[in-house]
């Protein structure tokens, strides 16, 4: 979305709002048609928004950043969008609470013919985005998407510094291979 301030264009990233938008009064006409709806894309939906809980705060928009990171990582997402596009509100809510993604490097792993034109777009090769993929990439993502909230990053610089200090001890963490940028994470903490 772009918007204007003082005549210059804002771009705004509108997709990771859930926490904010929640606390203000405005909600309750803007962002609920009707009670009990969803809130969100399903593919990226955190477990207590799939649950409709109360107690939405920033670490739902963490679990859709670290969803958005796999998806840059693997170039899917966790869970299957068409299988959660034919589920009902009931099945999506189990998976979303319930069934733990695979990692990012064992979902590409599982991938088939699609892992090398994947790996192509990122400028390797299948194996060696798997290897690139297990260990600091691997933790960063499935911590980000933890289901119980309390064990996610408590905020996006959080999870940037992260990715920064795997980095710089030579973990597997590697910006330059990858294609995958951490300030991608604290541009993010801005929204």
């Amino acid at each position: 979305m772009v918007t204007l301030s003082e005549d210059k264009p804002i771009v705004k990233i509108i997709d990771f709002g859930v926490a904010k938008a929640t606390q203000q009064p405005i909600t309750e006409r803007t962002l609920f048609t009707e009670l009990g709806q969803l809130i969100g894309t399903p593919g990226y939906m955190s477990p207590e928004q799939a649950e409709m809980s109360a107690f939405i705060d920033a670490r739902t928009d963490i679990y859709s950043l670290g969803v958005l990171l796999y998806e840059l990582l693997v170039g899917v997402l966790p869970f299957d969008n068409q299988m959660l596009r034919r589920a009902g509100l009931a099945e999506i809510q189990r998976i979303i609470c319930e069934v733990d993604p695979p990692k990012p490097s064992t979902k590409f792993s599982g991938l088939g013919a699609d892992s090398n034109s994947i790996a192509r777009k990122r400028g390797t090769e299948p194996k060696s985005l798997i290897q690139q993929l297990r260990g600091d990439l691997d933790w960063i993502t499935v911590k980000a998407m933890e289901k119980d909230r309390r064990r996610r990053y408590l905020s996006n610089a959080e999870a940037a510094m992260t990715g920064i200090l795997c980095g710089a001890r030579g973990g597997d963490y590697d910006r330059a291979q990858t294609g995958t940028d951490m300030r991608l994470i604290v541009a993010a903490d801005a929204i």
